[in-house]
């Protein structure tokens, strides 16, 4: 009887096996792991195989899915990356140019009029207008700093940091470790607008004295860390 009922007990874990193995690439695949997948067993029965080779199927397909789903994304943001850069030519290339041309024509105006109250207005004009330059200018560089595309992340950043501080009286210092090669644009396009909206919101909301941005990226991945 022990012998049997021990044979019996052997049978049981050898059949229950393929559905262990299903639960445990299952919890594999929830923990975030979708390379898991079900082995084929020779102790399974036909039923249990064609689950196993089922849920192989759906777990491929769910690959696929996620691997269109970031091709996409990454299409997206180039296409938008484009769409600001091209737009931020046209702020600093043209918009800002004929502002600065109205400018210099004001300040002519103001130099040369006689009329004393005449003259105070086209001053007030011309200040009007640089201010109005330097806010296209600013917003030409916030859409898509032209930076960033000529010398990359680091620098950007570098940038980003300058301009947030001045006249905040905050130290916002960059830290890039020992980066060496650029990453690929969208991935520099991407840190850098988590970088700027974090800038952005601490120094509006935060009151804070110091602020760090630290990158560290090598040939597989990139990380960026905005502190205060």
């Amino acid at each position: 009887i022990v012998i049997a009922l021990g044979l019996y007990v052997g049978l049981v874990v050898v059949a229950l096996r393929p559905i262990r193995d299903l639960e445990a690439v299952a919890e594999r695949v929830w923990q975030g792991d979708f390379g898991a997948r079900v082995e084929r067993s020779t102790v399974a029965d036909h039923e249990v195989l064609r689950i196993g080779a089922m849920f192989n199927i759906l777990l491929d397909g769910l690959v696929s899915d996620r691997a269109r789903m970031r091709a996409l994304a990454a299409e997206v943001i180039e296409v938008g990356d484009r769409e600001r850069a091209v737009l931020a030519r046209e702020l600093h290339d043209s918009t800002a140019q004929h502002l600065a041309a109205l400018l210099l024509q004001l300040s002519a105006a103001a130099r040369d009029c006689t009329d004393p109250a005449l003259a105070n207005r086209l001053s007030e004009m011309r200040d009007a207008a640089e201010e109005i330059t330097e806010e296209v200018r600013m917003l030409s560089h916030t859409v898509h700093p032209r930076v960033l595309d000529d010398l990359g992340l680091v620098a950007a950043l570098h940038k980003l940091a300058r301009e947030s501080s001045k006249g905040t009286g905050i130290d916002i210092d960059v830290n890039a470790g020992a980066l060496t090669t650029r990453l690929s644009a969208s991935v520099e396009s991407v840190l850098y607008r988590v970088a700027q909206e974090a800038v952005r919101n601490a120094t509006r909301h935060a009151a804070p004295r110091h602020v760090w941005l630290t990158l560290q990226a090598d040939d597989a991945s990139a990380r960026l860390e905005v502190h205060d």
